[in-house]
């Protein structure tokens, strides 16, 4: 039997705020950053960017990520100088993305099912309730993101107690693993409310376009 348009209307009516829901818990990036400091407000400190792992030294990607994060040492009141110039300050980042974690889930379709009722001799009457279609296993890698920022003393020496300044990770989990797309967000959510309060962990939500 057809499907009557007033029927497939109804089920449009309530199964569209349903997708619509799905859809924004899908349009937000979220990343927890962690932060450690002891940062005065800067005052035109100058800044050089270089990579705290030394075999990255040179790396057109680690170029392009430094060329991402001066723009918001810039916006912050440091100056940012060339890699090779004397500087007050060193902001050292490294960035990683794990191989990834089969994660396997269960989801049961318990879906509403729209039902009618039609006789010619008596008012059209419609409902809806639960339908057990049954349990779908679903299995995905996810992708462990990283992105880590120190910003160091560059007049001490590593071992002395006043060297670092600032030490901050923003962690992230998705199903991408292509870092150079990750990376704009990982880098928005490390400088959201910098530097943030030591010692504290929070989660940063950025709605994605």
């Amino acid at each position: 039997m057809k499907e009557s348009l007033t029927m497939r209307t109804v089920r449009f009516l309530v199964v569209a705020p349903i997708l619509l829901l799905l859809a924004a818990c899908a349009s937000n990036f979220q990343a927890d950053v962690s932060r450690f400091h002891r940062l005065e407000k800067p005052t035109g400190q100058t800044i050089r960017i270089a990579p705290l792992d030394e075999r990255k030294e040179g790396s057109l990607e680690f170029q392009t990520y430094a060329s991402m994060i001066a723009p918001e040492l810039d916006r912050l009141g440091y100056m940012v100088v060339g890699p090779n110039d004397p500087s007050q300050l060193i902001a050292k980042i490294d960035y990683e993305v794990d191989d990834g974690n089969t994660v396997v889930r269960s989801y049961p379709n318990h879906f509403p099912r729209f039902y009618g009722y039609y006789n010619p001799w008596y008012s059209p009457w419609y409902g809806y309730g639960p339908y057990d279609y049954g349990t779908d296993i679903r299995s995905y890698i996810v992708y462990p993101r990283q992105l880590d920022l120190q910003i160091v003393r560059a007049d001490v020496k590593p071992t002395d107690p006043s060297y670092m300044l600032y030490e901050g990770h923003a962690r992230s989990q998705g199903t991408s693993d292509r870092l150079p797309e990750v990376m704009p967000l990982l880098i928005k959510a490390l400088f959201t409310d910098f530097p943030g309060d030591s010692g504290a962990t929070e989660t940063v939500s950025i709605p994605l376009k």
